[in-house]
C-alpha cells in the first residue's frame, strides 16, 4: 500500500466535504437552479488533481495473463482456493488499473476489506460464482463510481429526486402551500427552513411553483410540514418516477414545438445517432427546440461535442480536467474492452475497434517491455467560455443519463439560453474510459475506469449528476416543457408564444416503464414448462412429483443468480409440483 500524506488526506477529504454539501446542502450547490459554473483557481485544481492520482504498484502482471479471450465460459461454483487467487487478483487490478484507487483510498481501507473477504471464505470449501461477487460486494461498500462493477454488482447508488404533488408558491409574505383550494404559509418541513426541501418547478399548466421533496438513494417517509394556523402538522408522502422507455431516436412536434429524442450515444447504434446529429442543424434557427436524453446511459462524448457544435457553430470546451491512468494493466483492459465488444457486436469493426484494440495492446507490451513507466497523462486546466445563443434549447433529464450522455449537459453548460428540465442525472461523472478484466478462476468481470475527470468547481457529482433548472417529474417532463414554453414560464419570444397559441397542444401519455411483455415471459414459460408435463404425469404417484418438484427447486438454486429472468420459472414450477406431491400423498391417506 502506498504511503498517504497528511497533505494529501487533507486535500482530498476536502473533496469528500464538498461533495456531502452538494448532495445534502441544496443551499451550497452552484448548480442547483442551473446556471454557469465556478471555475476554481487553476493551482487549486492542480493541488486536488494530484491529491487523487496514484502510484501503481511496483511490478504488474505479465502481458498474457492480463489479456482476456472473448467467449469465456462463467462456471457455477469453485473451490475457495480458487476464490482466494480471484481475490488477490482483484485487488491487483484495482490498484494497478483503477483510477478511483487512490481518492477512495484515503476514504476507506482496501487491505482491511481484502483481509475480511478473506476471513469471509475461512471454513468454506466450495462456493457458488455469484456468493464471491456479493461478499466483495459487502466489503467495498466504501466505493461510489457509477462506472465500477465487478461480477453482478455494480458500485454507484444514484440519490434519486423524490417529490410530492403539493404545489407551494412564493409571494411577498413568503412560501404557500396550496390544499383543498387553500393557500396556507408554510412554516417548516421536518423542524427545518422550507429551503432545504422545495425545488423549483412549473405544474402541467406551466405555472411557476416549487416542489416539496429530498434526494435520496433510497426511499425516504412522509415528510412533516408544519402550516400557520393548523394545529396538526401535514405528513406529506413522497414518490419517485417511473423510467422512461421509448424508441432509440424520434422527431416530432409537441404542441408546436420540435422534440428530438435520443436514447443513447453508444457507438452500435451510430445509425440513430447520426440522425440525432442531423437534427443539429435541422432545427439550429428554430426558437425552440426541446432535446430528450431521458434514459441516455452515454458511450461516445464525441457525439454529443459534434451536435453541440453543430446547433451553435461553436465547438464546446471542456469544464473538467481529463487525466488518464496508463500503465500496462490498464492499457490492457482497454484492449480487453474494445475486443469483448467487438465479439458481441461485430458491426462495431467499422467504428474501427479491432484496431483500437490492438493499439492498446501495443501500448500494454511497451509498458511490460519497460520503454516507459506507468504514468498519468498530462492535463490542461480548462477556462470558463460562454458560447452565445439566442434561442431556447430545453434539455429533458432523468436519472438514466449518465456517462458520455452527461458529457453533452458538460458541453451544454456553457451554452446561453439552455433549460435543464427534469431530474437530477445519474452521476456517472468523475471516473471514465472503461476497461474490462476477468477474475481467472471465477471469471467475474471487472470492469474499471481509467481516467480520472474532475469538474474546475471542485463540485463532486458522482451519484446525483448535474441538477435540473427545472425540477419535474421525469416520466411527464415533455409535456411540462411544452407547458412551459407556451405558458412564458420558460422563457422565448412573445412573437413564438403568440403563434404557438394557434396550435393544439395534446399532453403525451408519458411512455414509462411498465408490466409488458416481456414480464409476462416467466409465467409463459412457467405454464410451458410445467402445464404439459403435469399433464402428462397427471397418473402418476405423489414420489413423482416431490422428487420433480424437487429437481425444479435444485435447478431455481443453481441457475436463478446467472438468469434473475427464469427465477420464477424454476421457482414457481418446484412450488406446484411439492402441491401436487402433498395433494396426492393426502388423496392415498384417505384412501
Amino acid at each position: 500500500m502506498r504511503n498517504r500524506t497528511p497533505k494529501k488526506v487533507l486535500v482530498v477529504s476536502i473533496i469528500f466535504l464538498l461533495s456531502i454539501q452538494a448532495v445534502y446542502g441544496q443551499e451550497d450547490s452552484d448548480d442547483l437552479q442551473g446556471g454557469g459554473l465556478d471555475f476554481k483557481p487553476p493551482n487549486e485544481v492542480e493541488q486536488v488533481v494530484s491529491a487523487m492520482q496514484h502510484e501503481v504498484g511496483a511490478e504488474e502482471l505479465p502481458f498474457d495473463v492480463l489479456e482476456v479471450e472473448p467467449g469465456f465460459k462463467e462456471p457455477l461454483f469453485l473451490k475457495v482456493e480458487d476464490a482466494r487467487e480471484d481475490v488477490e487478483r482483484l485487488f491487483y487490478l484495482l490498484e494497478n488499473g483503477y483510477a478511483g484507487y487512490g481518492y477512495f483510498e484515503d476514504l476507506g481501507d482496501f487491505e482491511v476489506s481484502k483481509e475480511g473477504i478473506m476471513a469471509e471464505l475461512d471454513g468454506k470449501y466450495i462456493l457458488q460464482r455469484g456468493d464471491l461477487s456479493k461478499i466483495i460486494h459487502e466489503h467495498l461498500g466504501f466505493l461510489h463510481d457509477s462506472h465500477l462493477s465487478i461480477g453482478d454488482n455494480g458500485y454507484g447508488k444514484h440519490h434519486d429526486f423524490w417529490y410530492s404533488s403539493h404545489e407551494v408558491r412564493q409571494d411577498a409574505q413568503g412560501y404557500k402551500l396550496e390544499q383543498d383550494g387553500v393557500n396556507s404559509p408554510l412554516v417548516s418541513v421536518n423542524g427545518e427552513s422550507p429551503d432545504l426541501y422545495l425545488f423549483p418547478s412549473i405544474n402541467s399548466l406551466g405555472d411557476s411553483v416549487f416542489r416539496l421533496g429530498v434526494l435520496s438513494p433510497e426511499q425516504t417517509g412522509a415528510l412533516e410540514v408544519e402550516l400557520e394556523n393548523v394545529d396538526e402538522p401535514l405528513q406529506v408522502e413522497l414518490e419517485r418516477s417511473e423510467r422512461v422507455s421509448g424508441p432509440l431516436f424520434s422527431d416530432e412536434l409537441v404542441g408546436g414545438v420540435p422534440v428530438v429524442k435520443i436514447w443513447s450515444f453508444s457507438d452500435q447504434h451510430k445509425e440513430y445517432i447520426d440522425q440525432f446529429l442531423a437534427s443539429a442543424s435541422k432545427y439550429k434557427d428554430e426558437p425552440c427546440l426541446i432535446v430528450d436524453i431521458r434514459g441516455n446511459g452515454g458511450g461516445n462524448t464525441a457525439y454529443a461535442r459534434e451536435w453541440v457544435t453543430g446547433y451553435t457553430g461553436h465547438n464546446p470546451g471542456s469544464i473538467q480536467i481529463y487525466t488518464e491512468l496508463v500503465s500496462e494493466t490498464s492499457m490492457m483492459g482497454r484492449a480487453n474492452y474494445f475486443s469483448y465488444n467487438l465479439h458481441h457486436y461485430p458491426e462495431l469493426e467499422e467504428q474501427g475497434y479491432s484496431q483500437k484494440a490492438e493499439g492498446f495492446r501495443d501500448h500494454a507490451k511497451e509498458v511490460e517491455e519497460g520503454e516507459y513507466p506507468a504514468y498519468w497523462s498530462p492535463y490542461n486546466v480548462p477556462v470558463a467560455k460562454d458560447i452565445p445563443s439566442n434561442r431556447t434549447l430545453i434539455v429533458l433529464v432523468d436519472s438514466g443519463v449518465g456517462s458520455a450522455a452527461e458529457g453533452f449537459l458538460c458541453y451544454l453548460r456553457q451554452v446561453e439560453n439552455v433549460v435543464l428540465l427534469g431530474e437530477n442525472s445519474g452521476g456517472a461523472v468523475i471516473y471514465g474510459q472503461m476497461t474490462m478484466h476477468m477474475l481467472p478462476n471465477s471469471h467475474l468481470q471487472v470492469r474499471l475506469p481509467i481516467t480520472l475527470n474532475v469538474f474546475t468547481d471542485l463540485v463532486y457529482r458522482e451519484e446525483r449528476g448535474f441538477y435540473p433548472d427545472i425540477w419535474v417529474p421525469a416520466g411527464d417532463a415533455v409535456n411540462h416543457a411544452v407547458a412551459g414554453v407556451r405558458s412564458g414560464a420558460i422563457p422565448t419570444s412573445d412573437e413564438y408564444i403568440d403563434h404557438l397559441s394557434y396550435v393544439a397542444f395534446v399532453p403525451q401519455t408519458p411512455p414509462v416503464e411498465g408490466f409488458g411483455m416481456v414480464d409476462l415471459l416467466p409465467y409463459a414459460l412457467f405454464l410451458f414448462y410445467g402445464g404439459p408435463v403435469v399433464y402428462v404425469n397427471r397418473k402418476r404417484g405423489w414420489k413423482a412429483f416431490l422428487v420433480g418438484s424437487v429437481f425444479w427447486v435444485l435447478v431455481w438454486f443453481l441457475l436463478a443468480s446467472r438468469n434473475p429472468m427464469l427465477r420464477n420459472v424454476f421457482l414457481s414450477s418446484g412450488v406446484e409440483y411439492l402441491l401436487i406431491a402433498l395433494y396426492k400423498r393426502w388423496k392415498d391417506l384417505q384412501n
